[in-house]
């Protein structure tokens, strides 16, 4: 497997830290910097490896999602 580095400039926004990667054309934010880091690795993966295997990438994704939003 290949491995690509690509600049990710991480800034604080008022309450929100806020990543860019230029390269990838990609944005997110996160209420902490851990939180941000973790965006941006999903939405990396998401635009990777979504034109390698869209569907199961897309459900795998939808389920990570509401996984992290139920309340325990």
């Amino acid at each position: 497997m290949d491995v690509i580095s690509s600049p990710v400039l991480i800034s604080k926004e008022g309450k929100w830290f806020v990543a860019c990667c230029p390269i990838l054309d990609i944005a997110t934010q996160g209420r902490t910097e851990e939180e941000v880091k973790e965006n941006m690795v999903d939405l990396i993966q998401w635009k990777t490896l979504i034109h390698k295997n869209p569907t199961v990438f897309v459900l795998k994704y939808i389920i990570r999602q509401t996984n992290k939003s139920r309340v325990y």
